[in-house]
């Protein structure tokens, strides 16, 4: 019962994930010393959306050479 129950929740999110795309038209690699809100505050992008745009950004572990959108929309 449970391995059913797991399976079904995993094919639900499947299913979400693909339904929401984001579409990103920019992105920027970044640098040493680079950080989240120096991101935000050199491409004008509020934080709302640059968390959209970047869902699974972690700010407290980005690293060099990783990349992050930095415009575009949720479809």
């Amino acid at each position: 019962m449970a391995n059913t129950n797991k399976a079904t929740f995993l094919n639900c999110v499947l299913m979400l994930s693909l339904l929401l795309t984001i579409s990103t038209n920019e992105g920027r690699v970044l640098d040493k010393g680079d950080n989240c809100f120096a991101i935000m505050q050199s491409f004008n992008i509020c934080p709302d959306l640059f968390f959209k745009i970047n869902p699974n950004i972690n700010c407290g572990k980005i690293f060099v050479d990783q990349w992050v959108c930095v415009h575009g929309s949720l479809n």
